[in-house]
């Protein structure tokens, strides 16, 4: 394992804004930051689900949470560079939860709004997965992180000023309301946010000087298992397994380039038993739904501990 060298290209359009109005506390470790961030968007994402408080109150929270993940995941970077404390463990708690602040995200808007039509969620969940893997793949091949003007941190702002809005009772009614295409306000975001992460797909894989099989490899798959999962599953399901596939994959991806080098492959399993089951029905009789999330799961939750171990060891060994 070489010596850890953060390299970055690029900004977002809020980089600035965040460095001349928030300062940065004074904490010698910048992970604190980042995984209050994280915990932040994912209680969001339970107060979507369970909507345990009235509506004026839940859309407050949920929206203050996810400016507060936005901000930390800004300070968290200020503080690794002023302390000089960056690491590659920090790195990889930093970019992998970003994954699952995506699918946080998406869950939060399937929960809070009226879903008419689950494709739309479907191919949010893979673009987001094919934009991340360009994403990570060039840095993976190239040890060079290229940030875009329009990024994640773009799509939270403009998430939480939907849902504070969504306070008034006519703002809401009128992002549930169809245009003249049926699909409603927010399905039509949804769809331009899908269109941009394509295109800045095809920016990053540009910008590669080799791509491997794998790389193209997992696309196809990733395809196959959205088909599949979408005609055999509900679309909230459907969509939690597309994640799943691509946060494993670009999980993989990240330990690769932060530990060994050495690139992985995609999962192969996961595509064998939806085609199987899809096909001939032959796991008809057991719960297929279950069985994939937990395998997924367990298998990224493998992945963090492992290349936790492996960081953990180099960072001891270089003190």
């Amino acid at each position: 394992m070489n010596s850890y060298e953060y390299r970055v290209e690029g900004q977002s359009l809020l980089k600035g804004f965040f460095k001349r109005t928030v300062r940065p506390p004074k904490l010698s470790s910048p992970i604190i930051l980042s995984v209050a961030g994280h915990l932040a968007i994912y209680l969001a994402a339970y107060l979507a689900y369970a909507q345990m408080f009235a509506s004026t109150l839940n859309f407050t929270l949920i929206a203050v949470f996810i400016v507060f993940q936005v901000i930390c995941d800004h300070l968290d970077g200020e503080v690794a560079r002023n302390t000089h404390s960056g690491s590659a463990l920090g790195e990889f708690t930093d970019h992998f939860f970003e994954l699952l602040n995506q699918c946080a995200l998406a869950l939060i808007f399937t929960f809070l709004f009226n879903v008419e039509h689950a494709l739309v969620y479907l191919i949010l969940a893979v673009t987001i997965g094919m934009v991340n893997t360009a994403k990570y793949y060039e840095q993976y091949k190239r040890n060079l992180l290229v940030k875009s003007r329009l990024s994640f941190a773009e799509v939270k702002v403009l998430a939480a000023i939907i849902l504070l809005l969504c306070i008034l009772p006519k703002v809401y009614a009128f992002v549930n309301l169809p245009d003249g295409s049926s699909f409603s306000v927010v399905e039509v975001l949804i769809i331009i946010i899908s269109f941009v992460n394509l295109i800045q797909t095809i920016r990053a894989l540009v910008r590669i000087p080799h791509i491997t099989y794998g790389m193209w490899l997992f696309q196809g798959f990733h395809i196959i298992i959205a088909a599949l999962a979408f005609l055999t599953y509900d679309g909230i399901t459907a969509m939690l397994i597309v994640f799943g596939y691509s946060i494993l994959y670009v999980g993989r991806l990240l330990s690769a380039q932060l530990t060994d080098g050495v690139e992985r492959s995609p999962d192969f399993f996961l595509v064998l038993f939806i085609v199987i089951h899809y096909v001939t029905s032959f796991f008809g009789s057991m719960d297929t739904r279950l069985l994939i999330l937990i395998y997924l799961l367990v298998n990224i939750m493998l992945l963090v501990i492992k290349t936790y171990r492996v960081l953990k060891l180099h960072q001891k060994a270089s003190q």
